[in-house]
């Protein structure tokens, strides 16, 4: 497997930090990627990780991830963040709806692949299992609000990396889970940011992480190897 060089000692020019820290969120989502795909293994991916944390320059990042871009593609590019992060696409103010409905009782609805959440959604769950899969949505700017009315039931939603989530719904008799590599607040003003609020009753809330097609077991393993690559660069 070929093994790009890690030292960057040699690139002197100044970086600008903020898109250091960009393009460090872009490589890992990238590197990521290649993992859940199969294309490195647990070792590459740890490795690789651990030299992004390390690493002070974009010339430093982009030896890192010149062989997992697209062929054709500039590794510069691929470090670029885009406004709408890594891995959620950003629709026009026009094409997001107002208002969506959800309702889910004595039975299950799934919400999956390529679709706009409204404005304001609307999620009635009662004895009843509701999963939304967020990995592929197209979000408008700034808030996304779920408004959640859940009793005796479960409900799961699923991000992709980057996506910021922040709860505001009251819980009574019930559990809100959720994965550490999940932000609360947007990286920059205008990022979309989905904002949970009304109230879960006797139920389960379950916020997951998730690489498009990603297993759960694919992304305990990712998480594990990022945060033993934060812990090593403190």
């Amino acid at each position: 497997m070929l093994r790009p060089p890690m030292d960057d000692s040699t690139e002197l020019a100044p970086t600008n930090l903020i898109a250091l820290r960009d393009g460090k969120q872009q490589a890992e989502a990238l590197i990521s990627a290649r993992f859940a795909e199969g294309l490195i293994d647990q070792d590459e991916l740890e490795r690789r990780l651990e030299a992004v944390q390390d690493a002070r320059t974009m010339v430093a990042l982009e030896r890192l991830i010149v062989d997992l871009i697209e062929p054709g593609s500039s590794p510069s590019t691929a470090l670029v963040r885009t406004s709408s992060g890594p891995s959620v696409a950003l629709a026009r103010t026009d094409e997001v709806p107002a208002s969506r409905r959800i309702v889910a009782r004595f039975g299950s609805v799934e919400q999956r692949g390529r679709w706009i959440p409204a404005r304001h959604n609307l999620v009635i769950d009662v004895f009843a299992e509701a999963v939304l899969d967020l990995r592929e949505v197209v979000l408008g700017p700034g808030e996304t609000v779920i408004e959640l009315r859940c009793a005796f039931a479960s409900a799961e939603l699923i991000v992709p990396p980057g996506l910021a989530v922040r709860v505001e719904a009251s819980v009574l008799f019930a559990g809100v889970e959720r994965d550490r590599e999940i932000p609360t607040d947007p990286l920059a003003p205008g990022d979309p940011v989905v904002v949970i609020t009304g109230w879960l009753a006797f139920a389960s809330l379950e916020l997951l992480e998730r690489l498009p097609g990603e297993r759960g077991r694919e992304a305990r393993r990712r998480h594990r190897a990022h945060r033993k690559a934060l812990r090593r660069a403190k």
